[in-house]
């Protein structure tokens, strides 16, 4: 219900943020954040705030008249302070983030909300990560859930580890076999290359106290105004995306550093500059030919199908086959071949795959 003490002609003086945007038919259109479903449209931006005037005065009394509650223009001075409420998931993940990028959580979250703010890329100024957070192993600590049955019996299951689960007569017996059961599963990952989770801790509740300057804090809140979603909601959507980003510019370096370590170790030489800016793609083919080189055909296979699943383009591969040629001799061709077609996602590649065959046998 409207407050009795301010009259409809109270609301009608009132000066509303407004927002004009162009449309898609043409022209514009200008709508109130604050005043939801308040829109108009027009030829030119001048036309548009004049209908939009005229639409507010027929939104106000309309809302009057029907006794709803009427808001009154933002005009609160945005402190910079937030409590988010992020996924578990999502709050352990920007805490690993932190920790590689060796930030704190707020600082991490500052720069990426400004970066999201000015629509700049999430990883803008980041830079290379300066550690690397280890995957989960079998030592790791993982949360375990107990579940008692009808019969007496327990089955014992690690909430991180999805699909791990394991049983036992009692409850000391279900968590032994479980410990057997997550070494095997972990293993299992590892083995088919995919990524094993890390355990989540007790401080990872969800809940994160941010302090963000003032004005950041007013930039985010017009923005989730404009999408039409709550402030958390348009945060939680610019973390997750920004958590994708930085976790892929991790892997790619982290891919390069291999790179440069196995080529090392090798004793092959190589322009530097080659790997500064290597896509994670070419990086995981180069690491798949120095497998063959070493007779570790199953890895190579992993990698080479990895590389091609991604932005692989056949053109840019073409610069690093002389560096292909400096570690690999004719006689790798015939394993290599029969790793490139095992590893082989498309068609696409065959050229690719053909090519560089050729180019180690000449």
């Amino acid at each position: 219900m409207s407050d009795t003490t301010k009259d409809l002609s109270y609301f009608l003086t009132l000066l509303y943020p407004c927002e004009v945007i162009p449309s898609e038919a043409g022209g514009f259109v200008a709508h109130h954040p604050d005043l939801v479903g308040c829109a108009a449209e027009g030829d030119d931006v001048a036309e548009a705030l004049k209908n939009l005037s005229e639409a507010r005065q027929l939104w106000l009394r309309a809302k009057w008249e029907d006794d709803d509650s009427i808001p009154e223009p933002s005009s609160a001075e945005p402190s910079g302070r937030l409590m988010l409420r992020v996924p578990i998931r999502l709050h352990a993940a920007l805490d690993r983030l932190a920790a590689m990028y060796e930030k704190s959580l707020n600082r991490l979250l500052n720069e990426v909300l400004f970066s999201y703010a000015n629509a700049l890329p999430a990883s803008h100024g980041f830079g290379s990560p300066a550690a690397m957070v280890s995957e989960g192993s079998t030592g790791a600590r993982y949360a375990y859930r107990l579940t008692p049955l009808p019969t007496g019996d327990f089955v014992a299951e690690h909430p991180d580890l999805p699909g791990c689960f394991s049983a036992g007569g009692d409850a000391a017996e279900a968590l032994t076999n479980l410990d057997e059961a997550r070494e095997i599963w972990i293993q299992g990952r590892k083995e088919e290359n995919i990524p094993v989770p890390e355990p989540l801790s007790a401080k990872h509740t969800g809940l994160i106290h941010l302090r963000i300057p003032p004005a950041l804090h007013a930039d985010l809140v017009r923005d989730a105004q404009r999408n039409g979603t709550t402030l958390n909601q348009g945060l939680v959507c610019c973390l997750a995306e920004a958590s994708l980003e930085l976790n892929n510019l991790a892997f790619s370096t982290s891919l390069r550093e291999k790179l440069r370590r196995e080529l090392q170790e090798l004793r092959i030489n190589f322009e530097h500059s080659l790997l500064i800016d290597l896509k994670p793609e070419y990086a995981a083919f180069l690491l798949g030919l120095l497998c063959v080189k070493k007779t570790e055909f199953v890895e190579a296979e992993m990698l080479f199908s990895r590389a091609i699943r991604g932005d692989f383009v056949l053109e840019e591969f073409r610069e690093y086959f002389d560096l292909v040629k400096t570690f690999l001799s004719p006689q790798h061709a015939l394993p290599l071949a029969h790793c490139l077609r095992r590893g082989r996602e498309s068609k696409e590649s065959e050229a690719l795959m053909s090519e560089l065959v050729e180019a180690l046998r000449a």
